[in-house]
């Protein structure tokens, strides 16, 4: 498998989507050196925070690291056997929003068009480079070698219920802090806390580490706001790394 830096760069994977040379590089290098830094091979990160400004680069560095993890689970041997999962289980790996067509413009949009430019996700994965999938569902349809096929997905939504009975390795939610029901800030919070759950229930006991991530990425809100409280969570789980790097994610 390839380093993360690879994956971004190499034109096997989405070398096609950064074109140094013509000043299309969109990572500020602190993104590239955090990416490099925690979310390699060795990653043990599960539960990550991006937060600040309009226009950082907080999505782009979700759709990369969640493309990534997707990329990494399509070439096992056997995905399901790896995971503890059924035989035929599909393995999800979900982009979030505040609405459906916003994930579908947003994050789901970026991963697609990046996907669309690499010759891995296009031959080995067999995706479709001209289809809309305008149900937000996208298969990696790499063959295993007993001829099988990986059953490992992309999706997109907005709700809890899109991801219900479904094996999830990855979930990002898009502007977490922006829901649009009546409580944003707890449904926010509420749904978060049930998809890190669920994916720990799923598959951290039987493997006894955690091999799923979480990311929220959201502008900046005030000190009550959802994506505050999970940093509080995250600093106060003992963890102390988490001190020391809250200002660079």
């Amino acid at each position: 498998p390839p380093s993360i830096r690879d994956f971004i760069w190499d034109e096997r994977f989405l070398g096609q989507t950064y074109r140094r040379e013509e000043g299309d590089d969109e990572l500020y290098p602190v993104w590239k050196d955090a990416l490099d830094r925690d979310f390699d091979l060795d990653s043990e990160t599960h539960n990550l925070v991006l937060t600040g400004a309009l226009g950082i680069g907080k999505t782009t560095v979700l759709v990369l690291i969640i493309l990534y993890r997707l990329c990494l689970a399509t070439m096992l041997r056997d995905p399901q056997k790896f995971f503890k999962a059924g035989r035929v289980s599909r393995l999800v790996f979900a982009l979030l929003s505040v609405t459906k067509p916003a994930a579908r413009e947003t994050a789901f949009h970026e991963a697609l068009n990046r996907i669309r430019l690499s010759p891995y996700f296009l031959d080995v994965c067999s995706v479709n480079q001209n289809a809309e999938y305008a149900e937000c569902r996208v298969e990696m349809k790499r063959r295993l070698a007993n001829g099988r096929p990986c059953n490992v997905f992309l999706t997109a939504g907005s709700r809890r219920q899109d991801l219900l009975g479904r094996n999830v390795l990855g979930v990002a939610l898009d502007e977490g802090n922006f829901r649009l029901e009546k409580d944003p800030d707890q449904s926010a919070y509420d749904l978060y806390s049930e998809i890190t759950a669920r994916m720990a229930s799923r598959f951290q006991t039987g493997l006894e580490y955690q091999p799923t991530i979480s990311i929220i990425a959201s502008s900046a809100g005030n000190e009550w706001s959802f994506t505050e409280t999970v940093i509080k969570e995250i600093i106060e789980a003992d963890a102390p790394w988490a001190r020391d790097r809250k200002s660079v994610m």
